[in-house]
């Protein structure tokens, strides 16, 4: 299952609020996908790094699945949070061997390095998976009806942006992204 059915089957979901469950459950729809774990670590400074995913455990018996570990900064609130796993489940609807996977300590250094780094070097297809993973993950958030009626309220002043951060349990800044309009060209690459 590509993204683009992920995105069809959120738009035909109910309610503008889906169970972090509902977005691994769909995760491990996919034939490449064994399993998700998600952990929680206080090495990483969340100010510095919110999360991330890594793909592991090939056995040789089943070369065609991966397990995946998403891990994130201990301590966020529980909004940001979220929107972290939702986000970097994303990851898992790349299509296997696109050479986005981060999935040895030489490749995701790499990719930290370069994610982090100001280089002027054209960016990898790790650091352009990770921009692509959130506009993905807005994507997901809410049924595009629903986005569409979340931003004409904001914009005519009768709901808040907080209003709609707190009905999608997502942060604000987060909520300010999925109803701007660079939501719009972005969806509309990735589904093309």
């Amino acid at each position: 299952m590509p993204y683009r059915e992920l995105y069809r089957r959120r738009q035909a979901a109910n309610g503008d609020f889906q169970p972090r469950k509902w977005y691994v459950g769909q995760a491990l729809e996919l034939p490449w996908v064994r399993s998700i774990e998600a952990v929680a670590s206080d090495k990483m400074a969340i100010a510095d790094l919110r999360g991330f995913i890594v793909r592991h455990g090939l056995e040789a018996q089943n070369v065609l699945s991966h397990h995946y570990t998403i891990v994130v900064a201990e301590g966020m609130d529980q909004f940001a949070e979220r929107m972290v796993v939702i986000k970097e489940l994303m990851h898992c609807f790349f299509e296997a061997g696109d050479g986005t996977a981060t999935d040895s300590e030489i490749v995701l250094d790499a990719h930290l390095r370069q994610f982090f780094g100001k280089s002027a070097h054209t960016q990898s297809l790790h650091v352009q998976a990770e921009y692509t993973a959130l506009w993905m993950a807005y994507g997901v958030l809410c049924p595009e009806r629903r986005r569409v009626e979340f931003r004409k309220s904001v914009l005519s002043g009768d709901q808040t942006l907080e209003e709609v951060s707190n009905l999608l349990r997502i942060p604000p800044h987060n909520a300010r992204l999925l109803l701007s309009d660079q939501f719009e060209d972005e969806i509309r690459d990735i589904l093309n």
